[in-house]
């Protein structure tokens, strides 16, 4: 295992956004595919459309199991990755000097994607283990109590930084001095101006630029990979929630396929944006890992 010299935690994102395309890809499974009597579909449900349903039917069910599957694999692949990364900036002490400053609460991001990577389970092992919907009961409240131990672990992380703030005093107030605190308040401006502003400052011309800069190379452009899924997810329920739900929209009509293009158009653009971040950052220069004799030495 290699180590990446400009690895930090806020690259368990990039695990984080693979969960999340799965869970976009699952939505079409969920509006697109009959299951009876559950509240999501499952093995038996899909392999039952797919014999029945044409040529149609195939293609969304294999189609998006397949998407689902590959996504769920990459973000086991990148968790570990990380994990390893982890381990190795623990060991040369990385870890340690980041504690008490501002990079502090970049730790929180693994707890984060680690909770994706319940979700992933949750999901693959519906779509992929046949009959695993009979146990059900069993599975939920240990989902809920893999959520409550990464939430107390979460929670641990957070105060661990704020004990950190006020012992070391390493924390830069200046910058950190902003309007984050009233996001609330000013979400809908913030919304009405900005991601403008963000292109009178060409940020998206530096982020999908070809050669690499500072914008590009920074993984804090992996969270732009969330609202892109969240974009996703709420369209699909948009469109076949509150407007086919209502009658306002005829399903698997002329402007429905419209409008579900527009979400998956969103889709494809962030799934091109992950896998293009990854290339950038996750395969940058490398150093190989020490020895256990240089450590000893």
């Amino acid at each position: 295992m290699q180590k990446l010299n400009s690895w930090s935690p806020l690259h368990f994102l990039a695990a984080l956004g693979a969960g999340g395309m799965s869970v976009s890809f699952f939505m079409f499974l969920i509006f697109w595919t009959p299951y009876p009597g559950r509240s999501i579909p499952v093995f038996e449900d899909l392999m039952a459309y797919a014999s029945t349903g044409g040529a149609i039917a195939q293609f969304v069910v294999y189609g998006s199991m397949l998407a689902i599957g590959g996504l769920v694999v990459k973000h086991f692949q990148l968790m570990w990755w990380n994990w390893r990364q982890y381990s190795m900036a623990k060991a040369d002490g990385r870890i340690d000097k980041m504690l008490g400053t501002n990079a502090h609460t970049q730790l929180l991001a693994i707890p984060l994607a680690t909770a994706m990577s319940v979700n992933a389970l949750f999901i693959a092992g519906a779509l992929y283990v046949p009959g695993l919907w009979d146990v059900v009961e069993y599975l939920l409240p240990l989902a809920l109590m893999a959520f409550l131990i990464i939430g107390v672990w979460a929670l641990k992380l957070y105060f661990g930084f704020v004990a950190e703030v006020f012992h070391k005093k390493a924390f830069d107030k200046e910058l950190n001095n902003s309007l984050a605190q009233m996001l609330p308040a000013f979400a809908f401006g913030m919304i009405a101006v900005g991601y403008a502003v963000m292109c009178r400052m060409n940020y998206f011309r530096d982020l999908l630029a070809p050669q690499t800069n500072p914008v590009n190379q920074s993984p804090v452009a992996f969270a732009l990979v969330c609202p892109g899924v969240a974009l996703t997810v709420m369209g699909q329920f948009f469109i076949n929630k509150a407007l086919v739900t209502s009658g306002l929209l005829v399903k698997f009509g002329v402007v429905y396929f419209g409008l579900t293009a527009i979400v998956v158009t969103v889709q494809l653009a962030t799934l091109w944006l992950m896998f293009s971040l990854i290339r950038r950052q996750l395969s940058g220069p490398v150093q190989a890992a020490p020895s256990a004799q240089a450590k000893a030495a």
